[in-house]
């Protein structure tokens, strides 16, 4: 996520900064401590599972006093109605901590691209144009797709509209806005980005391997 929102420094000349710092992560081991993912009629309402959400997140951040800018619920439950994210719009550093949310549908390839796009809701940007130069398939295109070669790169791209609405945005905050916030030092961050990530534990094919079996590999070839 942190990648595609570096590009919003290099495409303005505002001097507007985006970067994604995580706070941390709470896996829900059982369905009492989620009950935001309950399953109607065998799905989950998109809608209805957000406000659930929202509201367990601001009783879990004001009851624990902890300090960060939004929460995402990734939930590999399917989503009604073809649904695979959902986000307040527009709510970054709104006085009502219960609008610093987002649920996303962890159920295919394009987790991370919902994720970014969500998030993008969360500063303001609203789904680009079908027609104009920010049309063509870009990070905050109104749906998801699968991208032949020409258009790989613009996927992983915010539009023009996007960066647009990011710095107008965050420009009017002031000086005083949240996101100029922290609750830790460069240290920690910096002692936390060196640990080693997953796919630096585990190797493609020891992936695999968790998945599918030991006999599996990563395929080399796609």
């Amino acid at each position: 996520m942190d990648l595609e929102y570096q590009q919003v420094k290099t495409k303005n000349n505002a001097g507007i900064d985006i970067r994604i710092y995580f706070k941390g992560i709470n896996i829900a081991m059982d369905l009492a401590s989620a009950q935001w993912s309950r399953l109607r009629n065998g799905q989950l309402d998109a809608s209805r599972a957000l406000e659930d959400f929202s509201i367990a997140q601001r009783n879990f951040k004001t009851s624990n006093n902890l300090r960060y800018d939004h929460a995402m619920a990734m939930s590999g439950k399917p989503f009604k109605g073809g649904v695979v994210g959902i986000a307040w719009v527009d709510t970054v550093c709104s006085p009502d901590v219960t609008v610093q949310a987002s649920l996303i549908e962890d159920r295919n390839l394009y987790l991370a691209l919902v994720a970014v796009h969500e998030l993008g809701h969360f500063l303001s940007a609203d789904h680009d144009p079908s027609s104009g130069a920010c049309s063509g398939g870009y990070i905050m295109g109104p749906s998801i797709y699968v991208a032949d070669e020409a258009r790989a790169r613009i996927q992983h791209e915010f539009s023009s509209c996007s960066i647009t609405s990011f710095v107008n945005n965050l420009r009017s905050l002031g000086s005083n806005r949240c996101t100029l916030q922290h609750s830790f030092t460069d240290a920690e961050y910096n002692a936390y980005r060196s640990e080693p990530i997953g796919g630096e534990v585990l190797s493609l094919d020891q992936q695999c391997q968790v998945y599918f079996g030991g006999a599996s590999f990563a395929c080399n070839k796609v």
